[in-house]
């Protein structure tokens, strides 16, 4: 190594020390099985996973090639490049899509706290409608634990038939719509009942 130039040595001492970092980070997956890695992931990060490591494998046989003299543009590897990035965006999309139905669960209304809210906003309900947005509430809270029991056991008989259960999600997911019905309904008509103070 001391035959060669200034510039060629620090360029090689620099693609050491990122080498070096490389197989630190990749340290996790090279001291487990591929049975032990998947076990601690969902199919989602598992399939992330396995995108990361392709990506980085791809990446480390380019260079491989360039320290051959070979063009990796012109190698049959492109293809194989082209196939990854179509998993990829595949990958990218799921992980996009689960977002989403995230997201879109905090969007079901919370009939309890809700009709807390209503009480403290409005002051001048009537001992009825006081106990009617209890009621309420109560209502809403024992619909949510009886769907949560009822998801509960779907996924038990999903996993213990081993399919999909499409049936017990759809059917339970539009009684928090009801609540909402009912609540805005008492809403109105509170309002309607409370006059304004002058």
């Amino acid at each position: 190594m001391n035959s060669l130039p200034e510039d060629v040595k620090s360029q090689l001492e620099e693609m050491q020390g990122r080498l070096s970092t490389l197989e630190t980070a990749l340290a996790p997956f090279l001291n487990k099985t591929p049975n032990q890695l998947e076990a601690q992931l969902d199919p989602l990060q598992r399939a992330q996973m396995y995108n990361t490591l392709s990506q980085a494998a791809a990446s480390l046989f380019k260079l491989y090639l360039k320290t051959k003299g070979v063009d990796p543009e012109d190698h049959s590897f492109m293809k194989e490049e082209g196939r990854l990035k179509q998993y990829n965006k595949k990958v990218e999309k799921l992980a996009a899509e689960v977002e989403l139905k995230k997201s879109n669960r905090t969007l079901e209304v919370d009939v309890a706290a809700m009709s807390r809210f209503i009480a403290a906003a409005v002051p001048d309900l009537s001992v009825q409608q006081k106990d009617e947005l209890k009621k309420i509430g109560k209502e809403g809270n024992s619909k949510k634990k009886e769907q949560k029991r009822g998801q509960d056991q779907g996924a038990v008989e999903e996993k213990a038939a081993g399919g999909s259960s499409k049936k017990n999600k759809k059917s339970t997911g539009g009684s928090s719509v009801g609540h909402k019905d009912a609540a805005l309904k008492f809403l109105h008509d509170a309002l309607g009942e409370v006059k304004p103070s002058k």
